[in-house]
């Protein structure tokens, strides 16, 4: 007989300060859950020239809720996860559920998420140059 686990919110917390591939592989599955259309907003929201494009582009995916196919990505995880669950908790799981996939791609980090959707900055390469010096 086995014990049905919990579904974990985040990964270990240890797995964030890794650096490179781990942080990488963490981001690619938290946008697995996203539809092509939630990661194309992203990416939009993303290649801006501001310096708070990151908490802005995040801040307005959460606020859109995510679109259907996003909502029946995480839907059909939480039904695996956990299959005796009521539709209507599973509806409030599914709100909590998008919320900790968005609050985990802001812990991996811009540069991260950026790279994983591959965007560009935003800034010229000029721009660049001339900030270093």
């Amino acid at each position: 007989l086995s014990i049905p686990r919990a579904m974990q919110k985040n990964p270990i917390f240890e797995k964030w300060k890794e650096k490179g591939e781990a942080r990488k592989v963490i981001a690619e599955r938290t946008l697995n859950f996203f539809s092509a259309d939630s990661k194309d907003a992203l990416a939009r929201g993303l290649a801006v020239k501001e310096k708070i494009k990151f908490d802005t582009a995040l801040n307005d995916l959460l606020k859109s809720g995510g679109d259907e196919v996003t909502r029946q990505s995480l839907l059909q995880a939480i039904r695996k996860e956990l299959p005796a669950l009521p539709l209507q908790q599973a509806q409030q799981h599914l709100r909590r559920s998008f919320r900790h996939k968005v609050n985990s791609l802001r812990c991996l980090g811009q540069r991260v998420v950026m790279e994983v959707l591959k965007v560009s900055d935003g800034a010229d390469p000029a721009e660049k140059k001339s900030a270093k010096r």
